[in-house]
């Protein structure tokens, strides 16, 4: 604000970029040039500003900024000090912004000058811009905007001016983005939630933390009546997304259920390409008697030999009939065999290993989820032994458990009622087991890394 006295009323000079309207120098400086700085204590360096947002119907919201490290930046031992704005007639983000960013620069620019100039300068106004050239400075044409102006009231006419460094860099807006606010909860519907299915008709809820890179996803799940397969009242745990590194050179990967009877699995490699795209190239049973049935698939290819220095990329461990088991759930369990290091051979320049794996009940529907458990072995020796795979002299070994996933599919004693014979999806999809020849990382997921196709 400013008072024109030849005018003789009061005006508003905006704070913006401009250009000098009048030039100082020893012609018209009378006396000294007096010239100070804000200590290093008082620089602000970061800014809070409060505003209405008209996005979220005005309620109060905030713009918080920092000095950019480049153009502006910190000095030695500078400590952190913070500029609040409160703006209640502004409620436009980027305005705030703007408003933010100018009083944070603007506080650094701290040179303020001080000097006396004859009475033909009497028509200055505060907020006016001047330059000031003075040797002994090093100033030349350096521009300042004037803060304050006045009179002096000595036998000499003359007029005091204090006025504040000048960068127009103050009032740039590059970087400054308008950005709409949105609201997303990351509440995962129900029906994409592979927790929930057609048997969970009761409330349930799902809370995921994901507490590091390495050991994310761990998810806990609370069963409000005992429909679902679980007592009442009962919360579990369990490892979505969870993953496990090392060198693997095999992994074994088992089906595991607390009840129902006879789970069937069915398993095949879908990256790399390595010919299983159809249901009669899968892992697992397909009809027939006895633990591997001559229609079964058992081995991938199917010329292919098992166990350690074999040549099948996948193998089966066979069709194990028995019934769930909920102090021993992995004892009636079919397992699979995937060959890291076969594939590493054949496919070196391939990073993603997966594996499809489903189930699909025989016999009795299980009504509690389903796990996924795979073992992953560093070296050693693999060998079946029953329905499962052992090895002897691995130098590491890490256990990954998977989501659990309700089974719905059934064929009773039709296996071409669900489509085994190549005519439809073979069981409900469970997930993938995931090998990052990368990063040695192994992991259950319920969708393909990008540039993966089943």
């Amino acid at each position: 604000m400013t008072y024109d006295i030849a005018e003789g009323k009061w005006a508003v000079v905006i704070n913006r970029a401009g250009t000098s309207v009048a030039s100082f120098n020893d012609s018209n400086i009378i006396g000294g040039i007096n010239v100070s700085g804000t200590g290093i204590n008082e620089l602000y360096n970061t800014c809070s500003v409060e505003f209405p947002h008209k996005d979220l119907r005005d309620q109060t919201d905030y713009v918080d900024l920092e000095i950019d490290g480049t153009t502006w930046q910190y000095f030695p031992n500078e400590l952190p000090k913070n500029m609040d704005i409160k703006i209640d007639i502004i409620n436009d983000p980027i305005q705030a912004t703007y408003i933010g960013t100018s009083e944070l620069k603007q506080s650094r620019i701290d040179k303020v000058i001080q000097f006396r100039t004859d009475y033909s300068k009497i028509g200055l106004k505060a907020g006016d811009l001047i330059d000031v050239t003075a040797e002994m400075y090093g100033y030349s044409a350096k521009m300042f905007r004037i803060t304050k102006i006045e009179e002096d009231d000595g036998d000499v006419l003359a007029i005091s001016i204090t006025a504040l460094e000048y960068n127009e860099d103050i009032y740039s807006t590059t970087g400054l983005t308008r950005k709409l606010r949105e609201k997303k909860t990351g509440i995962v519907p129900k029906a994409a939630n592979t927790a929930l299915t057609s048997l969970d008709n009761q409330a349930s809820l799902k809370m995921a933390v994901t507490p590091s890179a390495q050991e994310q996803g761990i998810s806990l799940f609370y069963s409000a009546a005992a429909s679902a397969g679980l007592a009442a009242a009962t919360w579990y745990v369990d490892y979505a997304g969870k993953k496990v590194s090392i060198a693997a050179s095999d992994v074994v990967v088992s089906w595991a259920f607390a009840d129902g009877e006879d789970l069937d699995i069915r398993a095949r490699i879908v990256s790399p390409d390595v010919g299983q795209s159809s249901v009669d190239t899968c892992l697992g049973y397909t009809g027939g008697s006895g633990q591997f049935p001559a229609e079964s698939v058992r081995y991938w290819p199917t010329s292919g030999t098992g166990g350690s220095g074999g040549t099948a990329y996948i193998e089966w461990g066979g069709d194990n009939t028995g019934v769930g088991n909920a102090s021993n759930p992995i004892a009636s369990s079919e397992t699979i065999r995937i060959d890291i290091d076969r594939l590493k051979a054949t496919y070196p320049a391939k990073r993603y290993f997966a594996v499809e794996c489903r189930g699909n009940w025989y016999t009795q529907r299980g009504s509690k989820p389903v796990f996924l458990s795979a073992t992953l072995y560093e070296g050693g020796t693999t060998s079946l032994s029953g329905f499962t795979f052992t090895n002897s002299g691995s130098t590491r070994s890490r256990v990954l458990d998977s989501q659990g996933v309700y089974v719905d599919s059934f064929h009773g004693n039709d296996v071409e009622q669900d489509g085994f014979d190549g005519s439809g999806a073979p069981g409900d999809l469970m997930g993938y087991f995931v090998f990052d020849t990368q990063t040695n990382q192994g992991q259950f997921l319920q969708t393909l890394p990008p540039g993966i196709s089943a």
